[in-house]
């Protein structure tokens, strides 16, 4: 399978990198009362330091789920992290890396692979560089392994900004 990251981004390349800190926006969610609250999916804020606390694992590998994480499987999440494009046109991404910091765009190590999000917008996102952006989607989980090294653990798909970062 050909791996989403960039050139830079090589198999041989482990995957690393140091400490981080975001702060994610509270208080975004589903909008509405009654009955329309009841309809629309809640979307929960998850952290990159509760993304970085889920065990690397595969299938031959299996580890337990932190909480967190596993409530927020499958479910529409907003994640705050720095867009690294892996595709661009007219100023939109449909596909792109959210990354806790930047370290990995121009110097520092790499992210281990529970340390960034493989993000797919259909529709495109803007592309905000250098500048954090809330983006809402599916959280999925989904390890790839390619030569004994993790190359990806997260994905968000049906992507898009969260709707306080419009």
């Amino acid at each position: 399978m050909k791996s989403p990251l960039p050139a830079f981004a090589s198999a041989s390349h482990r995957l690393r990198l140091g400490a981080f800190a975001l702060v994610v926006a509270a208080g975004l969610g589903a909008s509405g009362r009654g009955a329309d609250a009841a309809k629309a999916p809640a979307t929960q804020p998850v952290t990159f330091a509760q993304l970085a606390s889920c065990p690397l694992f595969t299938a031959d590998r299996p580890a337990p789920l932190p909480a967190a994480i596993d409530a927020a499987r499958d479910r529409s999440v907003v994640v705050v992290g720095y867009m690294l494009p892996l595709s661009g046109e007219e100023g939109r991404s449909r596909e792109f890396l959210l990354m806790r910091n930047q370290n990995a765009c121009c110097f520092g190590r790499m992210p281990e692979a529970n340390e960034y999000l493989l993000v797919r917008a259909a529709d495109g996102v803007a592309i905000h560089m250098d500048t954090p952006v809330a983006i809402e989607g599916t959280l999925r989980i989904e390890p790839i392994v390619d030569r004994d090294s993790f190359v990806q653990f997260y994905r968000l798909d049906e992507a898009r900004l969260a709707t306080a970062a419009r």
